[in-house]
């Protein structure tokens, strides 16, 4: 008994979802696989020496006013009395190498010193090491300071203040540069950050006096104290509040007259923020030509993070500095495997096609429901035939997203984005056009399905689909390389969204006719168009 054609439907649509269901969990699958271990963060562990650990009491419960105690340094010894220091914790690996890279370059002298939390793996404190840091190790502070606050880990950057062998400290995040020599912020007060564009100031760089005073005051404090940013930096605002009172610092002082004050604001340049360089396209605020430290504050758009290049060009000062590491660390490039899976993959579906496109012909031939498809294909042009290339290029888009690792060098990752954008889109796209071809094939009366592809048999329909390739190709690179061009944000802006769209449009019309090329072959059943 024949089945009716609301069942047929319904076994064809059963039978999409299925294979789609398929293609999300191998999707899945292959993404769990490429981001278990970020590639930025990974290397060849070697043994290192043992870092002295925080004593397990520390991480307990302790009366207040026992003080945590900071790990023994590891690396090089102390040379200086004065000293940068930075935290490593999470993912800022890479940046913390980074600054550590521009503090050398800028000729400095003083100790480099990070604040390891206890996730740091061995290996990165070992490279940390040979970058030329001194390596101390903490915990999270102890509750008899925090209580049961649950962003005390916000906190771990105060114990800069237990660093009582240095005479002062320069505290810097760790995703900042220095662009040149910022030693005069040694000879500041005992207490010194910028206030850039409000009423608050930000502890990105922040010069201080280390004393176990202090620290028992900050501790005392904390859990009295509301935090508007439930970290250090609200928590000091409020507790350094007299500051915006302070004297401005000025490295033309004499050194004892800035030692002996105790509070004072630093200028904005040393804590350029990156946000109001790219409001106005210029450094508001500042009496020099750029800033002396650059802080990166936008957080989605921070410079490892491949993605921001085309538009932040501010990044470009990163990645110079970022070049000039040594060693690689085995950074993810294009050049290893991972990299080219997508032609691999490509090759392999195009090698195996005699195979599962029979199957696939077989199914679509002898499915009654298929007919009713013809009228997609017609020469006017059903609104289905005119959104699914452009949907499924939408798609391609964003499924290649996590297929390129986020620390990888920017110009590298765009090609490896487009490669995967470019498995993810041919091959839906190609099952699309072999559905259209059959149906022209169906729709003339032909019994059987037929024999081959109609690219394969089709030179106007291959040459067309090449054309469109490398013309969608090309645009794809140049949608990086000119907002990198242009001199303001808005410019930038307007050229990347404004190619994107046009490469959209391509898509299009480009996927519109070669699919209606594929039917009309089809109808045909000729050796060529």
């Amino acid at each position: 008994m024949e089945m009716p054609p609301q069942s047929r439907l319904c076994k064809s649509l059963s039978v999409v979802v299925v294979c789609v269901g398929l293609l999300v969990v191998s999707l899945l699958y292959l993404s769990s696989w490429f981001s278990a271990t970020p590639d930025s963060q990974k290397g060849t562990p070697v043994r290192a020496q043992p870092v002295d650990r925080v004593p397990s009491a520390v991480a307990a419960e302790v009366k207040l006013g026992v003080l945590p105690t900071l790990g023994r340094p590891s690396g090089l010894e102390k040379e200086s009395d004065e000293a940068y220091v930075a935290l490593q914790y999470g993912g800022f690996f890479l940046a913390l190498r980074v600054l550590g890279q521009s503090l050398k370059e800028s000729g400095t002298v003083r100790d480099m010193v990070a604040l390891c939390m206890p996730d740091v793996p061995e290996y990165q404190r070992d490279i940390l090491r040979k970058d030329g840091w001194i390596v101390r190790s903490l915990n999270a502070l102890p509750k008899s300071c925090v209580g049961d606050h649950i962003y005390s880990r916000h906190f771990t950057k105060v114990q800069a203040w237990l660093l009582t062998e240095y005479r002062r400290v320069v505290l810097i995040d760790s995703d900042a540069i220095v662009l040149r020599n910022i030693d005069e912020l040694f000879s500041c007060g005992e207490f010194c950050a910028a206030y850039r564009h409000s009423d608050l100031f930000n502890t990105g760089v922040v010069v201080l006096k280390p004393s176990e005073q202090t620290f028992r005051n900050i501790c005392s404090k904390i859990q009295s104290i509301r935090s508007f940013t439930n970290g250090d930096q609200g928590f000091l605002n409020y507790f350094y509040e007299d500051l915006k009172k302070a004297s401005m610092f000025s490295h033309s002082d004499s050194l004892v007259v800035n030692g002996n004050q105790q509070f004072q604001r630093l200028p904005s340049e040393y804590n350029g923020d990156v946000s109001v360089f790219y409001l106005t396209n210029k450094w508001m605020y500042l009496d020099a030509e750029e800033p002396y430290v650059l802080h990166y504050t936008l957080g989605p758009v921070k410079p490892w993070k491949w993605w921001s290049y085309p538009l932040f060009t501010l990044n470009w000062r990163w990645k110079s500095l970022r070049d000039r590491l040594d060693p690689k660390l085995n950074e993810p490039s294009l050049w290893d495997c991972k990299s080219w899976l997508p032609l691999a993959l490509l090759l392999a579906i195009w090698l195996s096609s005699k195979i599962w496109l029979k199957y696939y012909t077989n199914f679509v031939a002898k499915n009654s429901v298929v007919r009713s498809l013809s009228s997609i294909f017609n020469p006017v042009g059903h609104y289905t035939l005119k959104i699914v290339p452009t949907l499924f290029m939408l798609l391609a888009l964003y499924w290649a997203f996590p297929y390129v690792p986020e620390a990888m060098n920017p110009i590298e990752a765009w090609t490896r984005y487009g490669l995967w954008t470019l498995l993810f889109f041919s091959t839906p796209f190609s099952l699309y056009c072999h559905l259209a071809y059959v149906v022209g094939t169906q729709s003339a009366g032909i019994d059987g399905p037929p024999k081959n592809t109609p690219v394969v048999r089709s030179w106007r329909i291959a040459s067309e689909a090449l054309l469109w390739l490398v013309t969608s190709g090309t645009m794809f690179y140049l949608q990086f390389w000119i907002p990198v061009a242009q001199s303001t944000m808005k410019r930038r802006v307007f050229a990347f969204f404004g190619l994107g769209f046009l490469n959209l449009v391509l898509c299009y019309w480009c996927g519109r006719r070669v699919a209606r090329l594929c039917h009309n072959f089809g109808l045909s059943h000729s050796g060529s168009l």
